[in-house]
């Protein structure tokens, strides 16, 4: 029942005239925003639930695509999961492709290497991207040195992207973290909400 409201009040919103005068305010000025702004305002509209096809839509992620370069990491992975929910473009569908470059060129820069949460999005996403495997052996190294700062509530989802990346069982990182994670979670295991349980 709430869903039904929210869903309700989200499409009262789309409908109302303030919310046209807010899109044509973006179309007018969209030109003269800088990428965070603009990937602000793509925020705003992935919540409203503002179709992927829209020429609003269109319009900022071709803007995007002009300054893609300048991505931080937090944006690209942003950015690809709302292209993964929205309509298929060939715009897109190209920014799916260039993404998990932009990634690559980025992440020894702007990696935060004691960032605990940020390393486990980081390895999440390279996982799931086929992102070349020394980039991958950097993350976990990273989570390696970090394993004492882990909260348990993080390790399935390392377990998991690290399960979407067997064929890397050869390596040291892997072969190192993936038992020390399996120790940990099985010791801790109560302190797991237990929908984290159910999902193991």
């Amino acid at each position: 029942y709430i869903v039904f409201i929210f869903r309700n009040l989200r499409s009262n919103i789309l409908q109302h005239r303030t919310f046209d005068q807010f899109l044509f305010a973006i179309k007018k000025h969209c030109r003269t925003m800088d990428l965070f702004e603009i990937i602000e305002i793509l925020k705003v509209l992935t919540y409203f639930e503002v179709p992927g096809n829209s020429a609003i839509f269109q319009v900022l992620l071709q803007l995007i695509r002009q300054d893609i370069n300048r991505l931080e990491l937090k944006q690209v992975m942003f950015l690809d999961f709302v292209l993964q929910k929205s309509e298929k473009t060939h715009l897109s569908e190209s920014l799916k492709l260039a993404l998990p470059l932009i990634f690559q060129l980025q992440l020894e820069e702007q990696m935060d290497h004691e960032n605990v949460p940020h390393l486990v999005d980081l390895l999440k996403y390279a996982c799931h991207h086929n992102v070349p495997e020394k980039h991958i052996n950097n993350i976990l190294t990273c989570l390696l040195l970090q394993n004492d700062n882990i909260d348990v509530n993080y390790i399935p989802s390392i377990m998991w992207s690290m399960c979407n990346i067997r064929h890397m069982n050869n390596s040291k990182q892997f072969e190192k973290l993936f038992p020390i994670l399996s120790y940990r979670l099985a010791s801790n295991i109560d302190e797991l909400p237990y929908e984290k349980i159910i999902s193991l």
